[in-house]
């Protein structure tokens, strides 16, 4: 009687990994997971949705970062001298719906900003918008 029902639960399992394709590039190209989980490529978690009971789907592209809701910058005026490109790559979606590179180009365009008008930007969430 428990070999019918561990036979019962395992099978299902194995129908289901043969039917998920399994032959994904090792190519770095990471994607957030609707699971909060950071995923090498597309291909990958096209498996692990396959894989799994549950439905995982693209939530954004690049790596899964804690999602900021309307914070604000931790930016200093020192950021205004620096050479942002030499920062990590690191995309920030500010609440207007512009996507910046890292903090640091976040920091320098509103800076840039408040010489002519009174602005804060307001950080939606890491990753690209």
């Amino acid at each position: 009687m428990i070999f019918s029902v561990l036979l019962f639960v395992v099978l299902p399992n194995l129908a289901k990994s043969e039917d998920c394709n399994s032959i994904c590039t090792t190519e770095w190209n990471p994607v957030c997971g609707t699971d909060k989980v950071t995923y090498g490529n597309q291909c990958s978690l096209e498996y692990a949705d396959c894989m799994s009971k549950d439905d995982i789907g693209l939530d954004y592209l690049g790596e899964c970062e804690p999602k900021l809701r309307k914070s604000r910058p931790n930016c200093e005026e020192s950021m205004m001298k620096e050479n942002c490109d030499l920062h990590s790559y690191s995309p920030i979606c500010e609440r207007s719906g512009t996507t910046y590179r890292n903090m640091c180009h976040l920091c320098q365009s509103m800076f840039e900003q408040q010489k002519t008008r009174n602005v804060m930007y307001i950080i939606a969430h890491m990753g690209p918008c």
